[in-house]
């Protein structure tokens, strides 16, 4: 009868097996196994001159005991003949065991372990057993084939911390469906379709191990390289290994995501894959981020993970407008919580090539070239585990072609692998001139798409630029492999009944959809019709800044004065035509963010100051119209907007708002007086209205009485807090005292912005702000003190490592 082999195992190839070997002793055994590393002594052996819980967990057994891992290529194919091949290995070992004995650098061994990817029988074992007791003797013999190996996997999943390929040895959703025993896996689709697109050709990087220390230590993490370096690739693997851990893994591209998903009562780890914007700036996101970032870090702690990645760019313009919402503060120290996923080790280089090439299950031909080539691959400056994936997926199949027909000689070869590796985007835009126009249209409304579109969506986009052809799931199709593939629409994600089987659409690789706006950029005419007909998305990325791949691209698509002429129409549009205050925000926000970006380009910035004026017309105009639309984040985002140019645009009426608001302050004191606690929203909402109107007409708060009454106003504030503070306060849950930490927190914040309005009550403001942030953290503590506590036996563990100066012929000898 046939063996259910749970895991492949073949898929690893020697040297991944035999590290798959170390950790799983490593955590059956502990720490006294002396594990091998290529050295004479000891061989490809682990070690161990002690007593062990081995082979049995319940009984302990005197040293020393040996090791032997012994791989055999396609072990358990169908038909695979491996008996010889792994008994003639098993005969050599043997001898060297014995000869290190005789030597006197082993004691004879009292237990002997052999552990093998080959399904072995019983027949097998016997043999084996019967081939080894004439050269150890006594020897207790244990031999765990591949069947044993899966089971200790089971019991021992977690070993994925620190040998992630483990999950790409199984389906990822049964693996954690069956073998964790996930409750949230359905929950979690998005996160694991993405971590097991990636696992099957993961390497543990040094940044790998580095994000672990950062997140173990701080709970933060921020995750910053160029392009195609593997910040992505890490951030789901984390976020996998976690999964296996029984944690809820959380896509979150905004802080509302996080906000709506986050539990006290479970281990969570939130990823923000491309925090700021996927190719460019988003300022948006930014700004959001920036205004709720003093709310997120107080609930990172030891069950609670967040994990960002971003370009350096990217996130230093994050950081700009982070400083405009007054969160930058907050952010932690850069240097604690930032990891560089940019540079990779000639050993990790060998193994992306190495685990690419088996993954990609390769004909004889193609794996003789990458054999005979993987010094001058590994070696190349240009590598990065993308261009490393695109090789091998897709110039190796033609350079093989070539070199078969006799185009190529060696050196011709040599040349063509080189230029494979450093001008990928070539053959990229190759391939994406040489569509037909209605799938190059299926791309370019991929644009015009948020991320993760669903089929329908993408289908809307495209009716919009008055494309009609075959059946969008039929196109769809012929772009997969090539420029799309296959995820989770980013709608469904928190959906409260998530239906797994409406899947969407992304790009294979941010730098495709790079490609598709640089060659929509090269036709004005097109750019022109683009910018007519798409959505506020669209028009997004013609504002867009600190795009492409170093970060260099500004106003991608404004090629011509009419594309200027179009952007203001439909900008001015879309703000007469918003359906919520939120929208207008969201507008406003991104022109001025777009403004950063004119710096030594004067009529860039003429043109924008020009929208600028145009964009505030409309607001007061509406507003105008409808006056109760004004808040005062709305007026925020126009006093900022309306201050990056020269001269600034009129202000809109703010009496009515500056009533409302001081009206709504005032009552909130008065009840807080009777004991009620300070509503943060109420007096959050006062200041940012005080902020701007104090700049722009005093002459409202001059005839509401200022200054006497304002200091007046502000000594009761002081004094309600002071008097919360000597308030005895309990909360039966610790979502309750996390949420009292969080007010306070914020009242705080909103202290020390009332010390710069008010500098005359500077030292009083700011020793109640002082008092108030203390009480938050003692309530922050309250809730999470037993969480913390917690240390995970895990912390400190490391990946397993290839040693530096690999044997490259030896490692590609079994692809």
């Amino acid at each position: 009868m046939a063996q259910t082999i749970s895991y492949n195992l073949d898929s690893l190839g020697w040297m991944q097996f035999e590290s798959l070997i170390q950790v799983l002793l490593k955590a059956e055994l502990g720490m006294g196994v002396e594990l091998w590393g290529g050295s004479a002594d000891h061989g490809r052996d682990a070690y161990c001159p002690s007593e062990l819980n081995f082979p049995n967990r319940h009984t302990t057994n005197p040293g020393p005991f040996v090791f032997q891992a012994k791989f055999i290529a396609s072990a358990n194919a169908t038909g695979a003949d491996f008996e010889t091949s792994l008994l003639g290995g098993v005969r050599k070992e043997a001898t060297l065991i014995q000869n290190r004995v005789e030597a006197g650098k082993w004691k004879a061994p009292q237990h002997y372990c052999l552990l093998t990817n080959a399904p072995l029988t019983v027949n097998h074992r016997e043999t084996i057993v019967s081939t080894l007791k004439p050269i150890l003797g006594e020897c207790v013999i244990s031999i765990q084939g591949a069947t044993d190996i899966c089971a200790l996997l089971d019991l021992n999943i977690t070993v994925a911390r620190s040998f992630p390929q483990v999950l790409s040895l199984r389906n990822l959703f049964e693996l954690l469906d069956q073998v964790v025993r996930n409750e949230i896996v359905q929950r979690t689709d998005a996160v694991i379709r993405e971590a097991e697109a990636l696992a099957g050709v993961f390497v543990p990087t040094k940044a790998f191990d580095e994000a672990w220390d950062v997140l173990e230590k701080h709970n933060f993490v921020v995750l910053e390289g160029a392009p195609e370096m593997g910040k992505t690739a890490i951030a789901w693997i984390i976020a996998a290994v976690m999964l296996a851990r029984k944690w809820q893994a959380v896509d979150c591209d905004k802080p509302g995501d996080f906000f709506a998903a986050y539990s006290e009562q479970r281990e969570q780890v939130f990823i923000a894959d491309d925090a700021f914007g996927t190719t460019e700036y988003d300022v948006n996101r930014g700004s959001e981020w920036g205004r709720q970032l003093h709310k997120v870090i107080p609930k990172l702690n030891k069950r609670h993970w967040l994990i960002w990645t971003s370009r350096m760019t990217i996130l230093q313009q994050a950081l700009q407008e982070m400083s405009l919402q007054g969160s930058a503060s907050k952010f932690p120290d850069h240097k604690e919580i930032l990891v560089k996923a940019s540079k990779l080790e000639d050993s990790e280089r060998a193994l992306m090539l190495y685990r690419h090439s088996r993954a990609a299950e390769l004909s004889d031909g193609s794996k003789n070239i990458v054999r005979s080539h993987a010094k001058e691959i590994v070696g190349s400056p240009h590598f990065t585990p993308e261009r490393i994936r695109r090789f091998v997926r897709e110039a190796l199949p033609d350079l093989e072609h070539e070199f078969d027909q006799g185009n190529f000689t060696e050196t011709q070869l040599s040349n063509a692998i080189k230029d494979a590796i450093e001008n990928p985007t070539e053959r990229m835009r190759k391939a994406y001139r040489q569509l037909q126009e209605i799938h190059r249209s299926v791309l370019i409304a991929m644009l015009d798409c948020e991320r993760s579109p669903g089929i329908k969506e993408l289908e809307a986009a495209c009716k919009r630029f008055g494309d009609s052809g075959p059946p969008i799931q039929e196109q769809i199709d012929l772009l997969k492999e090539g420029f799309l593939q296959s995820s989770i629409p980013h709608w469904n994600l928190y959906s409260s009944t998530p239906v797994p089987e409406e899947l969407g659409v992304d790009w294979i690789h941010p730098s495709y959809r790079d490609l598709v706006i640089e060659e929509l950029e090269r036709d004005p005419l097109a750019s022109e019709h683009f910018l007519e007909h798409c959505s506020w998305i669209g028009l997004q990325l013609a504002l867009s800044i600190a795009g492409g791949a170093k970060g260099q691209r500004r106003y991608p698509l404004m090629n011509s004065d009419r594309s200027w002429i179009i952007l203001k129409s439909r900008l001015v549009a879309l703000l007469e035509d918003a359906a919520s205050e939120y929208e207008v925000r969201r507008i406003l926000q991104t022109v001025r963010g777009s403004l950063e970006g004119t710096e030594g380009m004067a009529d860039v910035h003429r043109k924008l100051a020009e929208i600028i004026v145009s964009c505030c017309d409309a607001i007061r105009n509406r507003l105008a119209l409808h006056p109760s639309e004004l808040d005062e984040r709305m007026l925020r985002e126009y006093y900022e907007l309306s201050m990056s140019i020269t001269p600034p645009p009129r202000m809109p009426e703010m009496y009515t708002l500056q009533k409302k608001l001081q009206n709504e302050f005032e009552a909130m004191l008065k009840n807080s007086e009777d004991s009620f606690p300070v509503e943060e929203d109420v007096l959050s909402k006062w200041i940012a209205l005080m902020q701007i109107v104090m700049k722009t007409d005093r002459r409202l708060l001059i005839q509401d009485g200022f200054p006497e009454k304002y200091t007046e106003l502000i000594e009761k504030l002081c004094n309600v807090m002071d008097s919360e503070a000597d308030e005895i306060i309990s909360f039966s849950d610790e979502e309750g005292a996390s949420a009292e930490a969080d007010r306070l927190s914020a009242v705080a914040t909103d202290l020390e912005e009332l010390a710069e309005l008010f500098p005359e009550h500077e030292v009083l403001l700011r020793r109640v702000s002082r008092q108030t942030e203390r009480r938050s953290r003692s309530f922050q503590e309250t809730g999470s003190r037993s969480h913390d506590s917690d240390q995970t036996k895990w912390t400190g563990q490391r990946s397993v490592s290839s040693s530096p100066a690999l044997d490259l012929e030896r490692l590609f000898s079994d692809l």
